[in-house]
C-alpha cells in the first residue's frame, strides 16, 4: 500500500481499533506528530505516546467525513473520540498528513481547545455519573 490516501485511512482505522502496532507500523522513523498548542512529538517518541495510551486504557475512534489527497498530502475532516472507560470526548479534527514511500512522515492535527475542552468536562460528567 503505497497510495497517500489509503495510508492515511488505514493508519486512523488501525488506531480506531486500538492497533498501534499496526498503526505504528505505518509511521517513518522520522515522523513529526504536531497538535494545535502542544509540543510536537518526532520520531520513535510518536510510537510510544501511541504505545502508552493504549497501554493506559485510552482509546481514540476516529470518524472521518472527508480525505482528500494532492500529491503525497493528505488531508483529513474527522471527529476524534478520546475514551477511557465511561468518559469520552469528541471533537472535531482537521488533519494534514505527509506520507512518502508509503510511511506517514507528517501527522499535524488542527483543533479547537474550546471544543476539545467543552467535550472533556461534558466527558468527565459521565464519567463521574457512571461511577466507574
Amino acid at each position: 500500500m503505497t497510495e497517500p490516501r489509503d495510508v492515511v485511512r488505514a493508519f486512523l482505522e488501525h488506531l480506531s481499533a486500538g492497533d498501534t502496532t499496526r498503526a505504528n507500523a505505518l509511521l517513518a522513523p522520522d515522523v513529526e506528530w504536531r497538535n494545535t498548542r502542544l509540543p510536537t512529538v518526532r520520531g520513535a517518541k510518536v510510537a510510544e505516546a501511541l504505545d502508552m495510551l493504549t497501554a493506559r486504557g485510552v482509546g481514540v475512534r476516529v470518524e472521518l467525513h472527508h480525505v482528500g489527497a494532492d500529491g503525497s498530502t493528505v488531508l483529513t475532516d474527522r471527529h476524534d473520540t478520546l475514551t477511557w472507560k465511561a468518559y469520552g470526548s469528541r471533537f472535531h479534527v482537521d488533519g494534514t498528513f505527509e506520507v512518502r514511500d508509503g510511511l506517514i512522515t507528517l501527522w499535524d492535527d488542527r483543533f479547537s481547545w474550546g471544543e476539545a475542552s467543552v467535550a472533556s468536562v461534558a466527558g468527565l460528567l459521565r464519567l463521574l455519573r457512571s461511577g466507574r
